[in-house]
């Protein structure tokens, strides 16, 4: 499958190394968590947990808005200023 792999900027990737279709994700997303007693965790929770964790170890607040892709570090601070450490 190597050989056929092209760079897409794509974190996940059906087998044919195209890009999962949104609902598909989501539906397998929903199996997985509900089999693994999640039932209340939603794929975009896996968002937030990202840059709370982020947050909390100290990294800058300007990564974290670039890498969630905010307009303005101040959306990234009202959205997720509890995890700020000192705030």
């Amino acid at each position: 499958m190597a050989d056929k792999y092209q760079e897409n900027n794509l974190i996940f990737c059906q087998k044919n190394v195209k890009a999962i279709d949104n609902s598909n994700l989501t539906r397998r997303f929903r199996s997985l968590a509900d089999a693994n007693g999640y039932e209340d965790l939603r794929f975009h929770d896996l968002r937030h947990t990202h840059a709370s964790l982020m947050l909390i170890a100290g990294e800058q607040l300007h990564v974290v808005q670039q890498r969630l892709g905010h307009e303005k570090p101040s959306t990234t601070a009202d959205i997720y200023g509890h995890a700020i450490p000192g705030q």
